[in-house]
C-alpha cells in the first residue's frame, strides 16, 4: 500500500468540503422550513389561548351575573 501524498489529501479534502457544503445548504433550507412551521404553530396556539381566555371571561361574567340576579330576587 502506497503512502498518501499531500496532493492526495488535498484532493480528498476538496471533495469532502464540497460534499459538506451541499449538505449544509440542504440542512439550512430544512431549518428555515422548520422555523416557519414553528412560527405558524406558535401563532395558532396564541390565537387558541386568547380564545380560551375570552371564553373563560364570558363564562365567569355569566356565572357572577346569575349569582347576583338570584341573590337580588
Amino acid at each position: 500500500m502506497s503512502r498518501k501524498t499531500a496532493a492526495d489529501v488535498h484532493l480528498e479534502l476538496a471533495v469532502h468540503e464540497k460534499e459538506c457544503s451541499e449538505r449544509w445548504k440542504t440542512a439550512f433550507s430544512k431549518f428555515e422550513e422548520i422555523d416557519s412551521d414553528v412560527k405558524e404553530i406558535r401563532s395558532k396556539i396564541d390565537a387558541g389561548n386568547k380564545s380560551i381566555i375570552g371564553l373563560l371571561g364570558i363564562l365567569i361574567t355569566s356565572i357572577i351575573t346569575l349569582i347576583i340576579r338570584n341573590n337580588l330576587s
